[in-house]
């Protein structure tokens, strides 16, 4: 039986001079904020240099429970659990702080909750066959609340997620696998940003990933060579997509799906110890994507 435990917590302070200018004009109203014209005559400002400046507060713990069978059985097994939870408070302002020297309350609130349950079977058929199976099912939520436009809303995901892997020794130095997997990358929420064209959220991005490989050692261990060919399938995929901004000539940005790809290639590897203390090796990779 193992467990694991993590936590963190980050605090970021930042600022930005987005227009080169000293600060606003006008009464200081007491503002800490000054423009120094000579040693002994300064002028105060009302809003600071840094005219972009945020805080971004976060925090998250994680938590994974697993029970394993003895690792020296023809049939081996582990359970699972896991849960995350994350949570990010944001403040930004740009060109006006009305409270000087005060961010004020957060505008931005985002979360993401996590939890599964998965599970793990390796079988040796004999001694030259062994099959591995393995299973994940979890549900994920993410959530936004933005508190200057009163925006809330959360998504949700469930996927079960398989991977099989065959492998077989032709001799004792040599073996060949082959293994399908499913991938997957969380969807979420654009916000605001998006509603007025249609992307308020994006789907989750998935992969059928397949390999085939070869694995040898040769000259008593002293030489490695492997080599691997792959082929992903993937579907909704995701992509940065310029959008306007209502009212205004800027752009803004939103995760959309866009369509599907595929990506094929082969990997080989090779090393060989020419004695105790030289070794040389190289890799060569090909990907079409």
């Amino acid at each position: 039986l193992e467990s694991s435990f993590g936590f963190r917590q980050q605090e970021i302070t930042t600022g930005a001079d987005s227009n080169h200018l000293p600060g606003e004009t006008g009464p200081a109203n007491g503002s800490p904020y000054v423009f120094p014209i000579s040693p002994f005559f300064s002028v105060g400002q009302p809003d600071g240099v840094f005219y972009n400046a945020g805080n971004n507060d976060s925090s998250d713990y994680s938590f994974e429970a697993r029970l394993a069978s003895p690792a020296d059985k023809s049939i081996r097994w582990s359970l699972g659990a896991f849960i995350y939870d994350f949570s990010e408070d944001v403040a930004s302002l740009s060109f006006g702080i009305t409270a000087p020297g005060n961010l004020g309350e957060a505008v931005d609130k985002r979360t993401v909750k996590n939890k599964a349950i998965f599970g793990t079977l390796d079988f040796d058929v004999n001694e030259q066959l062994t099959l591995s199976l393995e299973g994940r099912y979890q549900e994920e939520s993410k959530g936004l609340l933005e508190r200057d436009t009163g925006y809330e809303n959360e998504a949700k995901f469930e996927k079960f997620i398989p991977k099989a892997i065959i492998s077989y020794d032709l001799t004792d130095d040599a073996s060949v696998y082959g293994s399908y997997a499913k991938g997957l990358k969380p969807g979420g929420i654009n916000g605001p940003i998006g509603v007025a064209t249609g992307d308020e959220f994006y789907e989750e991005e998935e992969s059928d990933a397949f390999e085939l490989g070869y694995k040898s050692r040769f000259a008593d261990g002293r030489g490695r060579i492997t080599v691997a060919g792959f082929f992903n399938d993937v579907t909704n995929y995701q992509l940065t997509t310029p959008v306007a901004v209502a009212g205004s000539t800027a752009i803004n940005s939103v995760a959309t799906n866009q369509g599907s790809a595929e990506i094929k290639g082969v990997e080989l590897e090779a090393s060989f110890d020419i004695n105790d203390y030289v070794t040389i090796g190289g890799s060569y990779a090909y990907t079409d994507a």
